[in-house]
């Protein structure tokens, strides 16, 4: 009984690790390509790396009209189509200036967003991993960032229990993101239904 316990407690560990230096891949990669993420965009990035869309709510109607709103607002041009956020790469984001270049059907995007909704098992502990990955990418130097400025940002949003975060001002104004985060498995189902034949 003892030496079962021990071999789980090993394999979750082991899975744990790993779990974090994917992690670790993805937040270097987005902070290489990010330079300008602040504590608030690392953590936007986990927490939709974990739990997709889901904080968007289940009303279809208001995805809808939020996705229009911001498509009319953009302008179209040529870009990476998607982007990984997560390990797993169970959720990925949708570039809405491609989409809107391409000449994507904002109906069939929001009903892709939709089917994304859902609830996540262990989000909290899947984020931690992620923030104790990022913590320590910031500790090594691989970000502008401070490491206990970080570490006082993560005191707060745990004492907050994990609100929905909004990108930073000075990521906003850098990078003009616009994006819907879909899961993988929808988006290799019907992404491509969302563009004329």
């Amino acid at each position: 009984m003892l030496i079962t316990g021990m071999i789980g407690l090993t394999i979750d560990k082991c899975s744990s690790g790993s779990l974090k230096e994917k992690w670790e891949k993805v937040i270097a990669r987005h902070l290489e390509k990010y330079p300008k993420m602040q504590p608030v965009d690392i953590y936007k990035l986990i927490f939709q790396g974990v739990k997709g869309p889901a904080h968007l709510g289940v009303e279809y109607q208001t995805i809808k009209n939020y996705l229009q709103k911001e498509i009319y607002q953009i302008e179209a041009y040529p870009a990476e189509m998607t982007e990984k956020i997560a390990p797993d790469q169970k959720y990925l984001r949708i570039n809405l200036y491609n989409f809107k270049h391409k000449g994507g059907n904002t109906d069939s995007l929001a009903k892709l967003v939709y089917r994304s909704c859902q609830k996540e098992h262990n989000s909290v502990e899947k984020m931690e991993t992620g923030l104790q990955a990022a913590g320590e990418l910031i500790k090594a130097g691989r970000s502008n960032l401070d490491h206990q400025e970080f570490k006082q940002y993560l005191t707060q949003i745990r004492a907050d229990n994990y609100p929905v975060p909004h990108h930073s001002d000075l990521y906003k104004d850098a990078y003009q993101p616009a994006y819907r985060v879909i899961s993988q498995r929808v988006y290799q189902k019907y992404f491509d239904n969302c563009f004329p034949e």
